[in-house]
Parts: C-alpha cells; structure tokens; sequence
C-alpha cells in the first residue's frame, strides 16, 4: 500500500474536523484529504450557519457525491452546479413547486446516481412527477421513500423501479394504493427490504400491499417488516416469512403487540431462519418457545434487540448473554440492567447503591 492509498484509508476513520486539520498540513494531503471532505455535504434551513458557502459548492461541485437537503425554497443553492452525485437525500415538506423543480434538476442531471433517500408530500401530481423522474435513473440501486400514502399512478413508477432495485424502503402513513400486483412477476434483483407501517390517521384501516410486496422478493437476505398484522390471516405472515427465512441474515419483525401471535407463532417463524446474524423483534410476545427456536443461532449472533415486547424474562436475557460469543449490541427494554446481567440484592454490600438506585429512577434497557 503506497502513501496516497494509506491517507485515503485514513480518511475512513477521520470526521469532518480532523480532515479539515490534516488537508492544511502539507500539499500531498491536502490532495487527498479534501475531495473527501466534500464529497458530503448537508444544506438545511435549520442549519444555516454550517451550511456551505454557494461559492465553496461551486468550487468543489466536482467532489460532491452525497447531497443531503432539506427544502426551503432556496434560490442560493447552485444545483446547477452538481453532476457527479451518486446519492441523493431530499425533504419536500410541502408543494412548494421551485423545490419540486430543484429535485427535478437534480435528477436530470446526476446520470450516476445510485441511492435517492426522498421524503414527500402528500401531493397526488408532485408524486407522480417525482417518481417519474426516478424511474429514468437507469444506474439507481437503492430508494428509500418516506410518503404518507400513495396513489396508484405513483405505486405503478415505484413498482416499476423496484424491478432493477437491490435496496428498497418505504416508510408510509396510510397505504399503497393499487388494485392488484400481478403485473409485476417477482423483485429478484432486491437484496435488502425494509417496509414500515406508521399510522398518522388511527382511525383509518388499511388495505397494505406490504406482504404482496415481500412475497415477491424471492432473494432476500435482509428484512425490517413493521406491519399492522391485524390485516392479514396469521398463516399468511408465517407462509411468507418461513419461505423467505432460510436465506435472511437480518431480520427485524414489529407486528404491534398483536394479542393472535403467540411466542409459538414467532418460534415457528425463527425456526426457518438458519442464517441469521441480526436479529430485532419489537412489540412481540418474546416467551420461552422463542429462545428455544433461536438456540442454534445464539452463537452466530452479532445483533440482537429485543424492545417493548412481552413474556421476556431476566434468565432468558442471561441465558442469551452467556450463549452469543459474537454479540456487539444487545437492546433489552423492559428490563432493567441488574435483571440482564443477574445481579443479587441479597449482599448488605448492595442496599445502598439500590436505594440510591430507586431514589433516581434508573434507566430501562
């Protein structure tokens, strides 16, 4: 490894401050050093005071490959100026049209891009031209879209963009609007799927397309599924997940505390899944089946979370902590620390500190 290789390895690990000290020390570092430091950069009304200068964008736009921007109408943001960006991160809050046009330009003409992370209004024709214009980006590999719900026109460009996709995520408030998803006969370039259920409106039932969606990925190996499974027959969840499991090395299931799916029904599912390396089960009934179902996966473990569900008990936590020699993060709400790592109160020693303890309210894990 020559010098030039060894400082951009550096890089990696240097933030924005150290690599901004570094790229003054000597010209040779400065050569190396500074395209990294712009190849990111944020423009926020909300941050106004580190936004960078228009004249500092226009400078370096040949270095700019990530671009992370929150809308406000600005017309001092030189667009105009960027053409080599590979990842695209846009906040359209409202329908304001300049903003609309700014995402539009971007677009346009960014033939590299790889990555759109973009967040909508709810505006029927400024998502439909959004998505539109996505759909051109023939080098685009990974969209995230967070989106109150979607018609039918634009679920039709997003279904049709999927079909080249190997990361897809969808945050939505309300639900896919489409009558059917046949014309589109499976996703088999998606890898990574994340599909998430926020109601904004709780007094609306949705009709999801979500497990349409992932039955249709036939080579998954990382799944995030936060649905509302009051929906769906409990056979259909399992069907889906048991066919998808055996390839998953990430798997993140929140299914809203629903009262039908029992620690049974989640050991079932788990049984299936032979390769996991991450595992995160949040608002589930976790019991003794559970731990059981992932005894042959405790030891290649590396991620597990555990949050707000119920039937977990300390000596599973401490069966797990025993049990995963690979574990570089575990979250165990609900309990509380002396319970996970099976600390004794019965020791004089300790009466102290647990009062004090109580006195201020210690954190859950």
């Amino acid at each position: 490894m020559d010098l030039p290789e060894i400082r951009h390895h550096l890089a990696q690990y240097l933030d924005n401050s150290s690599l901004a000290a570094a790229a003054v020390v000597c010209k040779s570092w400065n050569t190396t050093f500074t395209p990294i430091l712009y190849s990111c950069i944020g423009w926020s009304k909300s941050q106004s005071s580190i936004n960078p200068s228009r004249r500092v964008v226009q400078a370096r736009a040949n270095d700019v490959r990530i671009l992370r921007f929150t809308t406000n109408g600005s017309k001092v943001f030189p667009f105009e100026a960027l053409t080599r960006l590979e990842e695209l991160r846009f906040t359209l809050p409202n329908e304001d049209c300049k903003d609309m046009r700014s995402f539009l330009y971007l677009v346009n003409h960014n033939p590299l891009l790889r990555s759109v992370d973009l967040s909508l209004c709810d505006s029927r024709g400024i998502q439909k031209t959004m998505m539109e214009a996505i759909s051109r980006c023939q080098k685009l590999r990974k969209l995230h879209l967070t989106v109150y719900s979607l018609g039918s026109e634009t679920a039709e460009y997003l279904f049709n963009i999927c079909v080249r996709l190997q990361e897809m995520s969808i945050d939505i408030g309300d639900n896919i609007r489409i009558d059917s998803m046949d014309k589109w006969t499976e996703f088999s370039e998606i890898r990574k799927l994340h599909l998430k259920y926020t109601p904004l409106n709780w007094s609306r039932q949705p009709s999801h397309n979500q497990l349409d969606i992932v039955r249709k990925c036939p080579r998954l190996t990382s799944l995030l599924l936060a649905i509302d499974t009051t929906n769906y027959e409990i056979q259909d969840i399992y069907n889906i997940l048991s066919v998808a499991g055996p390839q998953l090395k990430e798997l993140s299931l929140s299914t809203q505390l629903d009262q039908r799916l029992s620690d049974n029904h989640y050991a079932q599912t788990l049984i299936t899944c032979t390769s996991l390396t991450s595992l995160t089960l949040h608002q589930a009934n976790v019991g003794p089946a559970v731990l059981q179902s992932l005894h042959p996966r405790l030891s290649s473990l590396t991620v597990l979370h555990i949050k707000q569900c119920t039937g977990f008990s300390s000596s599973m936590a401490q069966e797990i902590m025993m049990s995963c020699p690979l574990l570089t993060s575990l979250t165990l709400t609900m309990l509380e620390a002396r319970d996970v790592f099976g600390i004794r109160q019965d020791e004089e020693f300790f009466k102290e500190s647990d009062n004090r303890a109580k006195e201020n309210h210690p954190p859950k894990w």
